[in-house]
């Protein structure tokens, strides 16, 4: 597994990012933050630091505890400002657990899961043959796969979701 960390630049102002820019939880309004390009204003999240154009890419993300979460690869130009639709058109393939686990399609979510309890959510990203794969990464169980055709550098993206204080979610570094 790769051992991400995630990009301070790209964090919504309302996001608090900590443990070796690993974890990442609702926090309190940076209001001091430049209002960068990348950066995302009203979806809270962020992108780790890691960008890739080719090869294949696996990382594994802690959700435990968490009632709400996103999590998925965007591209390097997709759009961060004001709504943002978590889609493949619009540069987005992602899971999202809001009461039940989803994979965010075009124009809807395709229900994969009507409960989830594992502390592990898997990553793999098959850049060259465009597959982005979810995985329980403790029974190592296929969630969910995307097929596309990426023609720009993908990064990693998190988001620990709206008014769900306390939790968190973590990558996962493995020594």
């Amino acid at each position: 597994p790769q051992n991400l960390t995630l990009d301070l630049d790209t964090a919504h102002p309302s996001l608090a990012i900590s443990d070796f820019d690993t974890k990442v939880e609702e926090g309190r309004v940076r209001s001091q933050e430049p209002d960068m390009p990348q950066r995302f204003t009203r979806f809270f999240g962020v992108l780790a630091t890691a960008q890739y154009s080719s090869g294949q890419h696996y990382w594994e993300v802690d959700v435990r505890d968490k009632g709400v979460w996103y999590l998925g690869v965007t591209t390097e130009y997709s759009n961060r400002k004001g709504f943002v639709n978590l889609s493949p058109s619009a540069g987005y393939w992602s899971l999202c657990l809001q009461d039940r686990l989803y994979a965010n399609e075009e124009d809807s979510r395709v229900p994969v899961a009507d409960y989830w309890n594992s502390p592990r959510v898997g990553v793999f990203l098959d850049y060259d043959r465009g597959h982005v794969t979810f995985f329980d990464a403790v029974t190592m169980k296929r969630i969910y796969n995307f097929v596309t055709y990426f023609d720009e550098p993908v990064s990693p993206f998190f988001s620990p979701g709206k008014n769900d204080p306390g939790s968190r979610l973590q990558i996962c570094h493995f020594y």
